[in-house]
């Protein structure tokens, strides 16, 4: 479960948005986080990298993560 501190919203999250989560750190990219999700999930690739660019553009639009690029 995600709370942002500055609306006191509430976002709740499976296990793989968990994941994806704890993998946002700022020192991880897109293509590291998809191949944790792919090592650790009994998921096709496509799928995995399809729900992490959903859940990443998601909670970019809600301020809860920040883009970078690098």
């Amino acid at each position: 479960m995600l709370l942002d501190l500055s609306t006191g919203r509430y976002y709740t999250l499976n296990q793989l948005g968990s994941v994806i989560w704890e993998h946002c750190t700022g020192h991880g990219t897109i293509s590291e986080i998809h191949a944790v999700l792919c090592d650790r999930f009994d998921v096709a690739p496509e799928r995995a990298l399809d729900d992490l660019v959903a859940l990443v553009n998601h909670l970019i639009q809600e301020g809860l993560l920040q883009q970078e690029r690098r």
